[in-house]
Formats: C-alpha cells, structure tokens, sequence
C-alpha cells in the first residue's frame, strides 16, 4: 500500500500537471500578456494544527500590456491574503502572501484553493475577468486541543471569555508571551498547569460598534508551535432592539442523519423582524429563513453528515434590514456521536 506521504505527493504532482497543461488555454491579451506562476500548487507537507501555515506565491506578467489584479478570493474563512503591487508591467514581478489559521482545519490532508482576478485594459473594455488558479496543501496533525478553536462574541459592553489548551505531548511546551491583534482587547493566563493552560479574553468597554478582528497569538518556547493564532471574531453590537435564541448552536451528528435546528429571533420593539439574507462561512452548513416580517421570526440551521468527517465550527450571519439594520453572529459547533445500541 502506498504511504499517506506518497499519496500526498501524487496529488500534488497530478494537481501541477493539470494546471501546466491546461494553462495555454486562458485567456491572453492580443501581445499574450498573462499572469503566470512557477509553482501554482504548493505542499507544505505536515502541519501542526493550531500553527500558522504561511507561503508567498510569485506571480509575474509574461508580456509587454499592463495587467491590473482587481481581487483575491478563498473559500476558507481561515485564510488572509495580501498581494503586493497590484499593478503590473511587462516583465514585473509581485507576491501573494497567504497566512492559513489551521486550528480550525479537520485532521488529514487538507487543500485550500485560490483565485486571482486581473484584467488588462483591452479586458476591462470588454467588461471581462481573467483568472490564476492557486492552491496550497498540507497534511494537518492534532497534537494540541484548543476549546472553544474559534471565539466568535457579540457583546454590547466589556466582556470575558476563557479559552483552555491541552498540550497531550509527553513534553510540553511553555508559554512565553500572549497578545492580540486588536487594541480594545487584552489576554492573560488564567491558570497554568503542565499540560492544561487557561487564557483569559477580555473585551474592553471603548470597542467600537461593528465587527472587528480580536485574533489571539500565543508564543510558546516550542519550536514547532512557536505562534499559535486563535481567529477571534468580535460584533459590537449597539442597543438591543433584539434578542436570539440559542446563541450557540452546537449538534451532535449520527451517521446518515441529517440534523437541523432553528434559531428563534424576537423583537424587543413595535417593529417586526425583516431577515434580508443568512448565509454560512461553512459548505456543509445550510440556512434557510423567512421572507415576510414578523415580531418572532427564526432561521433554520442544518448539517448533514455526508458532507463532514469530523468535527467542526462554522458561522452563521443573519442580515436584519428591520427593526433596524444590523448582523447577528451565531456560532455553530459539531461532533460526532456514537449511535445507541
């Protein structure tokens, strides 16, 4: 049999092939300017879950018009992309970072496709796009438990959160530093022990109104987890005007069962609830709601088994045009749970 190494390396052969083979049939200016780049598939082998994958794609004009790159998209909430000079001549070279927050990701080898769009100005005359197909891979290994992986808090004030870690190695790794990239939030060591950590996430009150990023990072001594980046979402919320529940959803999955749950959502005033959109960050997580105004209206959350193998977290938003316009975040969680017999 195969190892999963050689299996993984095959994929990533294969995937290259495809994508050279395929690459004289886009879309050229009439001088065959085009993006290229020399490795658009990109192993990274084994990865710690919890550690941030990071890679920088080369990306260069092969020709002599002006290319322009108008976006960069991912499916995966968990990725952050940054593209250098965006406008690019004849022979010009930019890169295309990508930092991926694994502590999310299921077990296994996982693949993160990417997409970049760009046009010349004989594209953007004829009102078309082209694209440059990307993807980084790696095989993700769990070596450390973070509980909850992702922090998603609706608050409309200061507000504390605690999030554990469990180091299950025989020697385990030491915390050096903790910080955040918000301003408005501070994280702390609640409780130390040898292989159980306890952190405090404190929201401060001066949070602005909106949604805001409140990631944490954490530095250990350990060479393999020298950062470990938890996403932390934040939704300031102004007065209340309505109020949800559950705010968390969380199912426990059965082989072949589908489950499905709803969200009940209620004014606190003489205006009606208008839902105008509720979408998932997540495939396997659906969502469907109401079109007509009600004082008590829900959204009904599924997930079906077929489409996970393990256990997960996803995010809904709830887009309110009434009583007033504002977002309700509502986390969901998964697990898998043995039939009774």
């Amino acid at each position: 049999m195969p190892s999963a190494a050689m299996n993984d390396a095959l994929l990533c052969t294969c995937s290259s092939i495809l994508l050279l083979i395929y690459s004289p049939f886009l879309c050229h200016t009439q001088d065959g300017s085009h993006l290229i780049c020399t490795q658009p598939v990109v192993d990274k082998g084994r990865c710690k879950a919890g550690v941030v994958l990071s890679h920088t794609f080369e990306l260069k004009n092969v020709g002599q018009e002006l290319l322009v790159i108008r976006r960069v998209e991912s499916a995966c909430g968990c990725i952050k992309l940054a593209v250098g000079a965006q406008e690019l001549r004849g022979g010009e070279i930019t890169a295309l970072t990508v930092e991926i927050a694994t502590l999310t990701q299921p077990d296994g080898l996982q693949r993160w496709p990417i997409r970049l769009y760009y046009q010349s100005p004989s594209d953007e005359k004829a009102a078309r796009e082209r694209t440059l197909e990307l993807a980084i891979q790696a095989r993700i290994v769990r070596e450390v438990d973070i509980q909850p992986s992702r922090l998603v808090i609706s608050t409309r004030g200061a507000t504390k959160h605690t999030i554990t870690i469990t180091d299950h190695r025989p020697r385990t790794f030491t915390i050096r530093r903790i910080s955040s990239v918000s301003p408005f939030v501070t994280a702390t060591i609640l409780k130390h022990a040898d292989s159980r950590h306890e952190i405090m996430v404190q929201v401060q009150d001066q949070l602005p109104e909106g949604e805001h990023d409140g990631s944490v990072s954490i530095w250990t001594d350990d060479a393999e987890y020298r950062e470990i980046r938890i996403p932390v979402l934040i939704l300031r919320q102004p007065n209340k005007q309505v109020v949800w529940t559950p705010d968390e959803v969380i199912f426990y999955l059965q082989s072949g069962q589908p489950s499905s749950q709803l969200v009940q959502i209620r004014s606190l005033t003489a205006e009606p609830v208008r839902i105008v959109n509720a979408v998932s960050d997540h495939p396997a997580v659906q969502v469907k709601f109401p079109q007509e105004s009600r004082r008590m209206t829900a959204v009904r959350i599924s997930v079906s088994p077929a489409t996970v193998s393990t256990s997960g977290t996803a995010l809904v938003r709830v887009e309110l045009s009434k009583p007033r316009a504002e977002t309700l975040l509502i986390p969901i969680r998964w697990a898998f749970s043995n039939p009774k017999r």
